[in-house]
Order: C-alpha cells, then structure tokens, then sequence
C-alpha cells in the first residue's frame, strides 16, 4: 500500500503507514483525550493513523508534534505541515508536506468491494449514473468513484471549512487520473485533481492541490 500510495504523490509529499495491530509507539497526552472511550477498533485506528503522521513529519525534518483532533473532527497539524490521513482493512497511512509545498493534501483507502446499490445515489449525482447506466460495474465504479470524492473533500476542506454530501461533487476520470468539481459551481478556481489505483483488493486515492 505505501508502494501505490507512494506512486500518486509528488516526492516532496512523505508518506508512512502502520498495521493498526502492530506494536505502536504511545500517543501524545494532546491526543489521548480524543479515543481514550472509544472502542478498541477505533483506538487502534487513531493511533496507527497518528504513528504513521509522526513518522511521515519525521521524515521531513519536523519535530515529534502531537497531531490532535480540531474543532472540525479533522487532524489538526503543526504549524508549517499540511496533510491528510486514511485508515482501512486493517492499515493506516498519512501523507505530509510543507505548506509551503501544497496547499492542500488528501489522501484516502478503502477496500474495493464493489459499492451497495443503496450506497449509489449518496455518492454519484444523477449525470454520473446515467453516463454509467447499464454498466455491468456499476458497483465497482460507485467505489471507486467514494475513494476519490473522500480524498476531494479531505483536500478542499482545510482550504474552504466547506461541508457537503458526496453528491455534491462530479468527477472526470481519465485512466489513474480524476477532477472533481462542485456541481454548483462553488470554488471553481480551487483545483481538484487526484490520481487512483486498485492493490491487493485495496482502493487509494491522492490529492494535492498546489
């Protein structure tokens, strides 16, 4: 997974991940707060996640910073980094970078299940199930179709606080590569362009925006 994930990002962007049951090093006291009465999947998520944040700044030169949760439920990172982190199927990743780098980072993994038809019309808008009316990977194409609008909303969010459903963006896929954009038009300028992969029945997708 850090070999796909390292494949979508620019090498100024680090990246580290964790199995979420591996032996970790401690939380920081300004993290521990935020899963100390959650159940024990969610800790070891938090947890992996903030290890392999650590490990990417560390990778940067950064200090040991704690990376906390802020007022918004998303990390809240030292001043200077920007970032984004991801948990699924048992793993955690984080990508960060300078701010003076990017802007912007999000990065997202899920397992690549074809998506539940219930699931289709939270995600897709109604022009992207028509274009893919028919399409005996449907459900395949609904999945992969959340990863990169969860990785969209990851980047956008520390740039714009701006909180919407999935259908609310529509994606352009060219091969590994997707845009999204807002269907209302909001924050046109913003550019939101990510890159995608499938390993070992896994689904990454990453973000930067410059």
């Amino acid at each position: 997974m850090l070999a796909a994930l390292r494949a979508l990002l620019p090498p100024d962007v680090a990246i580290a991940g964790f199995d979420v049951h591996a032996q970790l090093p401690p939380l920081k006291p300004a993290e521990i707060d935020f899963v100390a009465h959650a159940v024990e999947k969610r800790q070891r998520e938090f947890h992996a996640g903030r290890a392999a944040a650590r490990q990417a700044m560390a990778a940067l030169g950064y200090p040991d910073h704690a990376v906390p949760i802020g007022p918004n439920r998303a990390p809240h990172w030292p001043e200077g980094v920007t970032g984004s982190i991801t948990h699924s199927s048992g793993f955690a990743l984080a990508a960060v970078a300078p701010s003076s780098a990017c802007r912007a980072l999000g990065i997202d993994l899920e397992d690549d299940a074809p998506l539940p038809p219930e699931m289709l019309r939270l995600v897709m808008t109604s022009r992207e199930r028509a274009a893919a009316a028919g399409s005996a990977d449907l459900g395949a194409l609904g999945k992969r179709s959340f990863v990169a609008k969860e990785c969209a909303y990851k980047a956008q969010f520390p740039l714009t606080a701006d909180v919407f459903s999935f259908n609310a963006l529509e994606l352009a896929f060219d091969g590994a590569c997707f845009v999204a954009t807002r269907v209302d038009g909001a924050w046109a300028d913003l550019p939101l362009v990510g890159r995608d992969d499938a390993v070992a029945g896994l689904r990454v997708a990453a973000m930067v925006v410059p």
